[in-house]
C-alpha cells in the first residue's frame, strides 16, 4: 500500500475522529519521558512525543483528561488541528497488521499502539476503543 495512502488516512483520522484523537493523545503523551511529563516540555529532541510548541498544552489536555475524562469544546478543537502533525509516530506504533484492515475496508476499528500503557490509560482504551460504542 502506497505511503501516501496510509499517511492520509492517519491524519484524516486524527484531525477529524474524537476517539483516534484522545488515543493519539494518550500515546504520544505516554511516550515523553517522566521528566518531559512531569514539566509538561520536551526536554530531549528525539522526534518522540509533542514537539516543543505543543508538549504544554497537549501534556496539559492528556492530564485533564487522564484525571476528568473531558476536554471543552476549544480544547477538542485546538486537539483536532495539532494531532494530525504526529501521524508518523501513531503508524510507528501500529499494529500494521490492523491498520491495513481499517485502511482497506474503511472501518472504524482501533489501531494499537504496540507500547506499554499505564493501568489508567489502559482502562481509558476500553472504553474509548470499544467498536460499536460512540
Amino acid at each position: 500500500m502506497k505511503k501516501s495512502i496510509i499517511y492520509n488516512f492517519i491524519k484524516q483520522k486524527l484531525a477529524t475522529d474524537k476517539k483516534w484523537q484522545i488515543k493519539a493523545l494518550l500515546a504520544i503523551y505516554q511516550r515523553q519521558t517522566i521528566e518531559e511529563r512531569n514539566s509538561n516540555s520536551t526536554i530531549i529532541h528525539n522526534d518522540v512525543g509533542f514537539s516543543g510548541c505543543d508538549a504544554e498544552i497537549l501534556s496539559s489536555f492528556a492530564k485533564q483528561w487522564l484525571s476528568k475524562w473531558f476536554l471543552s469544546p476549544k480544547q477538542a478543537a485546538i486537539l483536532a488541528h495539532k494531532m494530525p502533525k504526529y501521524w508518523k509516530q501513531i503508524y510507528d506504533i501500529s499494529d500494521k497488521e490492523k491498520l491495513m484492515k481499517i485502511i482497506n475496508t474503511d472501518a472504524t476499528i482501533t489501531i494499537t499502539p504496540s507500547v506499554t500503557i499505564p493501568a489508567i490509560i489502559q482502562k481509558q482504551q476500553i472504553s474509548i476503543w470499544d467498536e460499536g460504542e460512540e
